[in-house]
C-alpha cells in the first residue's frame, strides 16, 4: 500500500486537515505560571574560619524564608512581607563587620529557592 501523495493539490487538503486537528487539541498551557524569581530572607552573619594569616572570617546565611514571585510587583510585596516578619528580631544588632554582631537581616532576590550558605564550610588554602 502506497501512502505517498502524488498530487500537490492533495498536500493543501492534508495541511488544512492537520491545522484543523491542531486547533481542536491546543497545546496545554500551565494554569499557574512558574516562579521566575525567589525573594529570600537570611540571618546573615560571619563565622570564624581559623587562625591562619592572623585570623579569617567567612559570611554565613541561614535561610529564614523564601517566597516564589512571578513579577516585579510580587517581588516588592514579598520584600515587605519578609522585612515586616523578620526585621524586628534584628533591630539593634551591630553591623556585620562587628565582632559583637549577632546577625543582620539580608533579603535577596534569587533565581532559585533560597538555601543556607555556604553549602560547605570553607577552609584556608
Amino acid at each position: 500500500m502506497n501512502n505517498r501523495i502524488e498530487n500537490p493539490d492533495e498536500w493543501e487538503v492534508d495541511a488544512m486537515m492537520a491545522e484543523s486537528a491542531m486547533e481542536q487539541f491546543p497545546a496545554e498551557t500551565p494554569t499557574e505560571p512558574q516562579p521566575v524569581q525567589w525573594v529570600s530572607a537570611y540571618d546573615h552573619n560571619r563565622s570564624y574560619g581559623g587562625p591562619e594569616e592572623g585570623g579569617w572570617w567567612f559570611d554565613t546565611g541561614t535561610l529564614l524564608a523564601s517566597i516564589p514571585c512571578h513579577n516585579d510587583e510580587q517581588v516588592e510585596s514579598a520584600k515587605k512581607v519578609l522585612r515586616d516578619a523578620f526585621g524586628p528580631q534584628f533591630e539593634g544588632n551591630h553591623e556585620i563587620g562587628s565582632v559583637l554582631c549577632e546577625g543582620v537581616l539580608q533579603i535577596l532576590v534569587e533565581d532559585e529557592q533560597g538555601a543556607d550558605y555556604p553549602a560547605e564550610r570553607p577552609h584556608y588554602e
